[in-house]
């Protein structure tokens, strides 16, 4: 078990890691977004829920699986472009 990885300790068994970042967040490992098991989707989430930010790296996802693993997690929301966080962080 790597420093900062979450165990899973519900009835599902999963095959995926959480590690922690060095800066912030942490990266999920051995999943694949498309096709997430029950077991998989609890762990991610209570994941996001300790991190705040996940990493999933080798994703290949059309706009519909992506659209489909999104609202397993909630309601998707669209983010403000980068340009307008800037502008409003450095106005602030």
């Amino acid at each position: 078990m790597h420093e900062g990885h979450l165990a899973c300790h519900d009835l599902y068994v999963t095959s995926i890691e959480i590690d922690a970042l060095e800066n912030a967040g942490a990266e999920v490992l051995g999943c694949d977004l498309s096709s997430l098991s029950v077991g998989d989707a609890d762990q991610i989430s209570a994941a996001f829920a300790a991190y705040g930010l996940l990493v999933f790296r080798h994703q290949v996802l059309d706009e519909a699986e992506l659209q489909t693993s999104a609202a397993r997690f909630g309601e998707p929301t669209k983010a403000p472009p980068v340009a307008d966080v800037r502008a409003q962080w450095h106005a602030g």
